[in-house]
């Protein structure tokens, strides 16, 4: 752009100078050819000298000799006033034609001064004398006819300067005219040119930072420049595409990071909820024993025949009821110590399957794909047994004896990566155990609460509400964690 600049203001001085050129070289010979004129015009006042010169010495060379005697200072004077015209003829500067006639005119001068000086020393003989003024008289009409000539053919030449002159001065002034306005256009063309190739550059990239600020991240200006702002706008555009990614992965991290608290909280509130049970549990767990413990007692002092042994029966039934309770509540909090063991994650698969296979509608599809790569774990077989009972009972329930329920088992590596949207989840290596079903789903406002113990959406009699909680419990306590992968409908 710099070269730009310089080229084009070289160029309209270069148009300027060529004008001014034009204008100054026009005036000059404008100037020249009225000088000239000038010169012509004096040499016009010179001949027409000479000639009045001559006449006036003629008039008196027939005048008596008195009247000449009289005004022969006078005489004298009108000669050296025509001595000094020819004089200031050869001064001017002639074609050789014009010189060879003024030298022809000054030897005629010449003779004529010298007759005259002989006419003037001849006044007391009056033969001599007339004879003198016949020649100086004859001398002057010839003077006079010569310079008349060159009067006349001098008139010729300068009124033909005149016009000549005349007519390039009414050629100038539209040339002038139009050499300016040319001017002025041509340098107007390269001063917008200039201005346009600096400012639409500009503009446009004014324009693309408005809609850039206007929130428009990531806009393309399609500007096609050349040079330095082909430079600034390809730098603009790729600032304006780094900031967009920067914006979308900002907006990804924040969303990551809302998604991130929000699991954090419903874990938080589920850590609570599971402390709070736990607590209960314990302390209920030891009045039931209290109570199942003198109902065994109270049996030995009722005959087995008597009637009151159903009620105790009844109340023991009510109390083991409560007793397993008490158990799936520890399970969800992680308060009940387990034995810890190699235990086979497939295995445990097929013993539930071999169990519930049996009260699964035959219009439901099983499909069962169990990775033979996948390693033990260390866990309680009976607790992980009940995770898969727990799952598959939930979806059988789910389709209403129509649909597909799918459990599958693999090897998986967890990276940093995965961790991060997930606050339970430890990087390594993990067994996943994936049970799934195509029935209607959960709706978004249930979800958040489905490890929530007894909070269920079955009707009264159909559901305690503590399956999923004791599936979050155990797998909590296996150093596992749980995903939910749902689509309503």
């Amino acid at each position: 752009m710099k070269r730009l600049i310089i080229i084009s203001f070289a160029l309209i001085f270069g148009i300027f100078s060529l004008g001014s050129g034009v204008f100054v070289y026009n005036i000059y010979t404008t100037s020249n050819n009225l000088h000239s004129l000038i010169g012509m015009h004096e040499i016009e006042d010179i001949r027409h000298e000479l000639f009045f010169s001559v006449q006036k010495v003629q008039t008196y060379v027939h005048a008596p000799g008195i009247i000449f005697s009289k005004h022969l200072d006078e005489i004298i004077s009108s000669a050296a006033m025509l001595d000094n015209a020819i004089g200031r003829c050869h001064e001017c500067h002639h074609r050789e034609d014009v010189k060879a006639e003024i030298n022809a005119t000054q030897q005629l001068v010449d003779t004529f001064e010298e007759q005259l000086s002989y006419l003037i020393t001849m006044i007391a003989d009056s033969d001599r004398r007339t004879a003198m003024q016949y020649k100086v008289s004859n001398l002057g009409n010839t003077i006079l006819d010569q310079v008349q000539s060159m009067i006349k053919r001098a008139g010729s030449t300068v009124q033909q300067r005149t016009d000549e002159a005349l007519a390039l001065l009414n050629r100038i002034y539209p040339l002038l005219g139009v050499t300016i306005l040319t001017t002025f256009l041509l340098a107007l063309y390269v001063a917008r040119f200039l201005t346009l190739r600096i400012t639409q550059p500009i503009d446009a990239l004014v324009d693309a930072s408005r809609k850039l600020s206007d929130g428009n991240w990531g806009y393309q200006s399609e500007f096609k420049a050349t040079g330095e702002f082909a430079e600034l706008v390809n730098s603009f555009n790729t600032m304006s595409f780094s900031l967009a990614t920067k914006k979308k992965q900002i907006q990804q991290q924040v969303e990551e990071l809302k998604n991130t608290q929000k699991q954090l909280v419903e874990a938080e509130k589920l850590t609570a909820i599971g402390t709070l049970a736990g607590g209960i549990a314990h302390d209920f767990n030891n009045i039931l024993c209290g109570m199942i413990g003198h109902l065994a007692l109270l049996r030995n002092y009722i005959a087995p025949d008597d009637k009151k042994q159903a009620i105790i029966n009844t109340i023991e039934t009510a109390g083991f009821r409560a007793a397993d309770l008490i158990k799936q509540l520890l399970a969800f909090a992680r308060h009940k110590s387990i034995e810890k063991k190699a235990v086979d994650i497939n295995q445990c698969v097929n013993n539930v399957y071999e169990l519930i296979k049996h009260s699964i509608s035959k219009t439901i599809t099983t499909n069962i794909s169990l990775s033979r790569s996948v390693s033990c774990v260390i866990g309680d077989h009976t607790q992980l047994e009940q995770v898969v009972m727990n799952l598959s009972i939930n979806a059988r329930d789910a389709l209403q004896d129509k649909g597909t329920i799918s459990i599958s088992t693999e090897q998986v590596t967890v990276d940093e990566q995965s961790c991060t949207n997930h606050p339970d989840a430890r990087p390594g290596d993990y067994i996943k155990l994936e049970i799934s079903d195509t029935g209607a789903g959960i709706d978004d406002d249930v979800l958040p609460r489905i490890f929530e113990p007894f909070f269920t959406t079955k009707g009264v009699g159909e559901g305690t509400g503590l399956g999923l909680a004791m599936v979050y419990g155990i797998i909590k306590g296996h150093d596992g964690f749980c995903l939910i992968d749902n689509t309503p409908g």
